[in-house]
């Protein structure tokens, strides 16, 4: 079964990577010793500061390497049969149900991490581990959005279909992750996120091959597209980095779609075979601690899931447009745990529209 997914995955993750133009930052071992916790994580998502805090409080070494898709660090975790390279990984929810049914990750001692009592109760379980045997939340769930640029979008945005029409060649800058690609058109299209029939895939890779003509870039960093000018409309995870200044409030809207959009939450778990399971665990509670979700907040934006945060959070995060979503915005959305058939039929259609 590992050998399956993993053929799959890494064939993903060199279209991922063709796509998206970057790959990892940095490919090297992992493997440390002595008092140190090796992550795998987000580029761009937490400041080194958070890690060297961590390191001042603990005197806990954090070796990290970087991805950029979410393919490419499943590709790398499932590469590695029993030990692990990697203590702490960033897991997007969809992809949970495949590693826990898989054996791939470690029970998480709790007792090393009493900061997760803190969190909302809206944030715990996850697809796939519904009690968070396996996975730690960190705070908060999400939306895969379109943003647009209310001054420059030339046209208005009703449909995800839309983003095909010719008025936006060049206009357009999208994430990469296949999931969202694929569960994006499959509900325009009127079809299940979670669909394992093949020509539903054939019909939304369809429908990319004429959203592609209209993209200028596949990049994580959506946001930097739109603030530059280089883009109009966005397919994105980071309206709330792109919130987080106040001059572009007025300047950036969400568009109400026909169809729903995706939810996900952002998850940390531990490879099996970790050899630093307690001081990822440890690493985790910091992140948890008021201090260490300040820290995370105030470098990347995101929701404000525990009292304390509330508390001492910069208003103009807590007020945010991207962390107080309309109904009509959100209402219906979807988050599926990914499955075989479906990674499969991904892998192939990915391939279909990127040819194309």
């Amino acid at each position: 079964m590992r050998k399956k997914i993993l053929s799959l995955l890494l064939s993903g993750v060199l279209i991922a990577s063709m796509l998206s133009g970057c790959g990892s930052a940095d490919t090297s071992s992992a493997k440390e010793t002595g008092d140190t916790v090796n992550i795998i994580v987000w580029e761009g998502s937490y400041p080194d500061e958070l890690f060297e805090n961590f390191e001042k409080e603990t005197g806990i070494h954090v070796n990290c390497s970087y991805i950029t898709n979410t393919d490419e660090i499943l590709a790398k975790l499932i590469a590695t049969e029993g030990e692990s390279d990697y203590d702490f990984i960033d897991l997007e929810s969809a992809y949970v149900k495949p590693f826990v049914d898989n054996n791939l990750l470690a029970e998480i001692d709790y007792s090393n991490i009493p900061n997760v009592k803190k969190l909302d109760e809206k944030c715990m379980g996850v697809v796939g581990d519904d009690d968070n045997t396996y996975t730690c939340p960190s705070g908060g769930y999400y939306y895969t959005l379109v943003v647009y640029n209310k001054e420059t979008c030339p046209i208005e945005i009703k449909s995800f279909r839309d983003l095909a029409d010719p008025a936006l060649e060049g206009e357009i800058c999208s994430v990469s992750s296949t999931i969202t690609l694929f569960g994006m058109a499959l509900t325009a299209l009127g079809y299940q996120p979670d669909s394992t029939t093949e020509s539903d895939y054939e019909a939304a890779a369809d429908l990319w091959v004429e959203i592609k003509k209209n993209i200028k870039a596949f990049t994580p960093a959506t946001y930097q597209s739109l603030e530059n000018g280089e883009c109009s409309v966005a397919l994105c995870y980071d309206y709330g980095k792109l919130m987080s200044n106040l001059d572009n409030w007025d300047k950036y809207d969400v568009a109400t779609l026909d169809s729903p959009i995706e939810s996900y939450s952002s998850t940390w778990a531990i490879p099996s075979g970790a050899a630093h399971k307690k001081e990822a665990e440890m690493l985790m509670n910091y992140m948890l601690s008021d201090e260490g979700y300040l820290e995370r907040v105030n470098y990347y934006p995101q929701m404000l899931s525990t009292e304390g945060v509330r508390a001492i959070a910069p208003k103009e995060i807590a007020d945010s447009p991207a962390f107080n979503l309309r109904e009509d915005v959100t209402d219906g959305a979807w988050m599926v745990p990914v499955s075989d058939e479906q990674i499969e039929l991904m892998d192939k259609y990915l391939t279909k529209f990127m040819s194309n």
